[in-house]
């Protein structure tokens, strides 16, 4: 999560005159609840957080181009034109728009990859794990993980598409849960022909998608992608506070898929 603060803050350190200007009037035109959706980390340094901001700003004024006025969501920011690329379903608003470009590069890189238990899973040099750099580029893919995962779909297949299955992973901490969530994404597409997953981080939600050979990542609020959530052949990672779900999960989400991160209390 980044503030407005912080982002005008690494504007001014790395950048001057004309394009400064540019970039600090973006950002100020947009609201402090659309930032803390970037994805984007005050921790990841003034160069990237600006790097950042340029392309969005540098999208946000191709669409605005391309499209016209007539576009634009309510607001009057430029980047409510780069937002109103996804179309909200009837009845429902969005604020669901296309993730940075480190997640569709480690969703890409991830299917390309032969994952095989017992050794490592390795994407390329800059590309990290869930697009999350603290993470790294590589694990070790587990013996357990392939046993959960055949079990998975072992009770998929058993009901014969009758019944809607919430698997909850629990464990104590560092022991690889949520990397389980990576190669468990990575199998579902190669072995089963999966499409859709969201992922749930923070207060946002994180749509990973393949249709044939085109791949797409969109990030939203924790309110997005409800068409998403129910269509049954959506997989969903959402996580869970020791005591229960937290406030952001939506209990009644018909996902396959409940990865949960269980801390012992």
């Amino acid at each position: 999560m980044i503030t407005k603060e912080k982002a005008v803050a690494a504007i001014c350190a790395v950048t001057y005159g004309a394009e400064r200007d540019s970039l600090m009037a973006f950002v100020y035109q947009q609201h402090e609840e659309q930032l803390h959706r970037w994805g984007i980390e005050e921790s990841d340094g003034d160069t990237a957080i600006v790097s950042f901001v340029r392309y969005l700003a540098a999208v946000a004024g191709e669409e605005a181009a391309g499209a016209g006025p007539s576009s634009l969501q309510a607001g009057g920011s430029a980047v409510a034109g780069h937002w109103s690329t996804v179309p909200a379903a009837a009845g429902w608003s969005s604020s669901r728009w296309r993730a940075p470009p480190k997640y569709q590069l480690f969703w890409q890189a991830l299917l390309e990859l032969d994952i095989t238990a017992g050794s490592f899973l390795n994407l390329p040099s800059n590309v990290y794990l869930l697009g999350r750099d603290w993470w790294g580029s590589s694990l070790l893919v587990r013996h357990c993980y392939r046993g959960l995962f055949d079990r998975m779909m072992e009770l998929l297949h058993s009901s014969h598409g009758n019944r809607r299955f919430r698997f909850l992973i629990t464990g104590t901490p560092g022991i690889g849960k949520s990397f389980f969530v990576v190669v468990l994404m990575g199998w579902l597409v190669q072995e089963m022909g999966v499409s859709t997953f969201l992922v749930e981080y923070q207060a946002g939600r994180y749509l990973f998608k393949r249709e044939g050979t085109n791949m797409k990542v969109e990030v939203g609020s924790i309110t997005d992608f409800k068409e998403e959530l129910e269509d049954p052949s959506t997989w969903c990672q959402a996580q869970f506070l020791p005591h229960g779900p937290n406030t952001n999960q939506d209990s009644s989400s018909p996902c396959q898929l409940k990865a949960g991160l269980i801390m012992p209390t």
